[in-house]
């Protein structure tokens, strides 16, 4: 189990998931996919696990649509890591252009291997959010 506060990779707690979890199933898999080390091995495992997944790929609205201007120092939650940086108007262009084409790179990784994919805000709440996908697929009434 992870514990919380915890570092683990995404592939890494993806990987123990299904070596404790055997056989066929549905994996709801609710993330920013903003692993350092990528989100393609930890989705590879579970279609090697020939399992149903439907990753609910779940931004903020301030990643979404960043309203800031000036100098900034961005702090990793994940790992502290820090960025000292001067938003800018191309700067923020740049950005929402390198998200949509991450955001497009996740739903055409998952479409290639079925996996279902949704994008979501975090101010959706997630009981509501999973059970209209579900819902929509046919999975739970």
């Amino acid at each position: 189990a992870i514990e919380p506060g915890e570092q683990v990779s995404l592939a890494s707690g993806v990987k123990n998931f299904c070596l404790r979890n055997s056989g066929k199933g549905v994996v709801v898999l609710i993330s920013d996919l903003m692993d350092k080390e990528g989100y393609e091995t930890a989705l590879k495992y579970f279609v090697s696990h020939q399992v149903d997944c439907f990753v609910i790929h779940v931004l903020s609205q301030e990643e979404l649509d960043p309203d800031v201007t000036g100098d900034l120092k961005l702090v990793d939650c994940e790992d502290q890591d820090e960025a000292e940086i001067t938003v800018s108007a191309p700067l923020l262009s740049r950005y929402k252009q390198s998200l949509n084409a991450y955001v497009r790179g996740a739903q055409d990784f998952c479409s290639r291997r079925g996996i279902h994919y949704l994008m979501a805000s975090n101010l959706l709440p997630v009981e509501d959010l999973i059970a209209s996908h579900l819902r929509r697929r046919g999975l739970v009434r």
